[in-house]
């Protein structure tokens, strides 16, 4: 979220089943936000993320985190972007692997990506 709102982006968690997000059902994606928000919202980016693998690699462990994220338009239902990536981080912790992962994937793979090819 901190990676769009700097770049003025109005972001916030959605209160939608975490099932139907990772079965990633567009239709049925945005009509639970439709009708939580009405016609308040242009634009419904949503996704979900996890961990792929956490393994010692050695003396650190190593990560994997994939993310999966859709911007769909509001009025239409167009998707106007899709994407899944990855990303690897390392640390000395399993714990600090994952959470790093997470945030890159999140941060630096997904969030800039979508700023830069959301039409």
């Amino acid at each position: 979220f901190e990676t769009l709102a700097k770049e003025k982006f109005k972001a916030g968690l959605a209160p939608l089943a975490a099932a139907m997000v990772v079965s990633l059902d567009d239709a049925a994606v945005l009509k639970a936000a439709k009708a939580q928000y009405g016609t308040g919202l242009s634009r419904l980016i949503y996704g979900f993320a996890r961990i792929e693998r956490a393994a010692l690699d050695g003396t650190m462990w190593q990560a994997t985190a994939r993310m999966t994220v859709r911007c769909v338009d509001f009025a239409t239902g167009m998707i106007l972007y899709s994407v899944e990536k990855t990303a690897i981080a390392v640390a000395s912790d399993e714990a600090t692997a994952r959470r790093s992962a997470m945030l890159q994937v999140s941060r630096d793979a997904v969030a800039k990506d979508l700023m830069a090819n959301l039409p």
